[in-house]
């Protein structure tokens, strides 16, 4: 089993561990469990897993082509005489983002990115013939299929031949974790872009002056967009407390982070020119890493707050391109090119084509 883990492992699929019986401290110090088990987070329940695998779903998408993902097009078919009752797993797929559509037998194949049978235990031939031509047409397609049955309920006996390989699931009342494996099997790994982020937020530090109260609000409001929006926002009016080193907290906090958002305004430049306080100490840090690392000139975004660029910029700012982000509000245009940036999530550019050949 072990073995198949890490095989998964390997090709990019994300392995967590589910607590059954055993708590995470003897999870911890079983040698006989793989280390990247062990040092990963283990979930308590389905649930508490479902409720994280959620969370991971960016509320924008980097491209405008359809990404098939937890966003996708289901056709529910009923295979027999009844639907059984599935009417939680209906509702929970649909609580997630999966569309259901019922299967008419005017439904096209093509349309859809996954099928579900719900099966009752009857034979194949009580099955609709128009029924069993759609679930032909579209194994052939090779996207997932997956055969869902009411409690009790068995695996038809002699399912016809399209869904020999399906998945069977039965819906439990007290087990979450068939829901969790039907929608791992809907969603085919390796048939569909999941959309969901596995790499950790981008880790972003805001280096600001204290110019008065409005603006620190002002920069803490900007900070808690960021962070609904998915940005791991670093800010001393949340991290710095009574006693700590302010240097060590600079230091790392530009260090270690993925990019290092600068607001700027005229207190800020004037500190900036002189080398006062926490701006000054800041901006050594930035220009120093900037001239010993300079493949990384994108770390430091430059963000216009307060006036005209040349008269509010540090000198070692002017020469690149900066966020408007000026007025009351400020152009969402503006924010969402920022929150892009940061995320990784700007437009990419067209493939090339072979061109032509003129006669």
């Amino acid at each position: 089993m072990w073995l198949a883990v890490g095989v998964a492992r390997t090709r990019g699929i994300p392995i967590r561990g589910l607590l059954k019986g055993v708590s995470r401290e003897e999870v911890v110090e079983d040698e006989a469990i793989p280390t990247f088990i062990r040092d990963s987070r283990p979930f308590g329940t389905v649930e508490s897993y479902l409720a994280h695998l959620l969370q991971r779903i960016p509320k924008a998408r980097p491209k405008t082509d359809r990404r098939l993902g937890l966003r996708c097009d289901i056709c529910l078919c009923h295979g027999g005489q009844s639907t059984g009752d599935v009417s939680k797993f209906v509702d929970q797929l649909a609580h997630i983002g999966i569309d259901l559509n019922i299967w008419k037998p005017s439904s096209e194949a093509a349309k859809f990115d996954a099928v579900v049978v719900v099966v009752d235990g009857q034979p194949s031939e009580t099955w609709q013939p128009e029924l069993v031509s759609f679930l032909e047409d579209f194994a052939e397609l090779g996207r997932p299929v997956a055969l869902l049955a009411p409690p009790g309920a068995q695996k038809p006996p002699d399912p016809p031949e399209c869904l020999q390989s399906a998945s069977f699931f039965e819906c439990s009342e007290s087990d979450s974790l068939p829901f969790l494996q039907l929608v791992w099997t809907i969603v085919g790994y390796q048939q569909i872009d999941l959309g969901i982020d596995e790499k950790p937020a981008p880790r972003v530090f805001i280096s600001y002056s204290w110019d008065d109260d409005a603006h620190k609000a002002w920069v803490a409001n900007l900070a808690t967009r960021l962070r609904a929006d998915g940005v791991n926002v670093i800010l001393d009016q949340w991290e710095v407390q009574l006693g700590d080193q302010l240097t060590q907290f600079m230091e790392s906090a530009v260090s270690d982070s993925d990019f290092v958002l600068i607001i700027c305004t005229p207190r800020y430049k004037e500190r900036s020119a002189q080398r006062r306080g926490g701006v000054g100490y800041e901006g050594h840090l930035i220009t120093a890493e900037s001239f010993y690392y300079s493949e990384n000139q994108r770390k430091f975004i430059p963000v216009l707050r307060l006036g005209e660029w040349r008269e509010t910029a540090p000198l070692w700012l002017l020469g690149k391109d900066f966020a408007d982000l000026r007025g009351e509000p400020y152009q969402e245009s503006a924010y969402e090119n920022l929150k892009n940036t940061v995320r990784q999530m700007l437009p990419e550019a067209p493939p090339i084509g072979r061109g032509t050949v003129s006669p």
